[in-house]
């Protein structure tokens, strides 16, 4: 893609995301065509900002600017994502908590589903908590990939949500096991 920031026009950069699991990063290429310079970033993580931080400032400094802090700015929009991350979550706690129950019983949702892409996908009956605290739920399994696997909770209808206990994994939606989708 074409990136012209703080009025850069002939700074070109492409991305490219390589993944060799469980270790996945991302490259950046930069030609500055004007200064005859090209350099690469090659990382093991897939930290976007210090990416940005990296790619920018390497580049100011190859044409002489350093007029701009590109870690600051980049702990700035990392915070303000961040900020609004935790008030969209905020809003999907109270939609989930304003939300219809499902229309049949939980063992009901259970059942092993095949996805061409994720493999066997299982929901199984299982019970949370101890003691006085024990209720019924249903647990998802992605079969193929061991971190993904977590409670599904009603969230609205036909529609249940997990949380998978690594925080690395996404939260996901899944409708109706007859609708699923992720």
């Amino acid at each position: 893609f074409f990136q012209a920031e703080d009025g850069i026009r002939d700074t070109s950069v492409t991305g490219v995301q390589t993944c060799a699991l469980p270790i996945c990063g991302i490259s950046a290429t930069v030609l500055i065509p004007g200064r005859k310079v090209g350099f690469s970033i090659f990382s093991n993580a897939e930290e976007s900002f210090l990416l940005r931080a990296l790619r920018s400032g390497i580049a100011d400094i190859c044409m002489g600017k350093i007029d701009k802090d590109w870690i600051a700015d980049s702990k700035r929009l990392e915070a303000e994502g961040n900020a609004k991350s935790v008030a969209a979550a905020a809003e999907i706690d109270a939609k989930q908590a304003a939300g219809a129950p499902p229309s049949m019983p939980l063992d009901a949702y259970a059942g092993t589903w095949r996805d061409p892409w994720y493999g066997d996908i299982v929901i199984a009956p299982k019970t949370r908590g101890r003691g006085r605290d024990r209720k019924p739920g249903l647990w998802l399994t992605f079969t193929h990939t061991p971190a993904l696997q977590g409670w599904l909770e009603p969230y609205d209808g036909e529609t249940f949500r997990t949380r998978f206990p690594r925080s690395e994994e996404h939260t996901s939606e899944l409708q109706s096991p007859m609708y699923l989708v992720c």
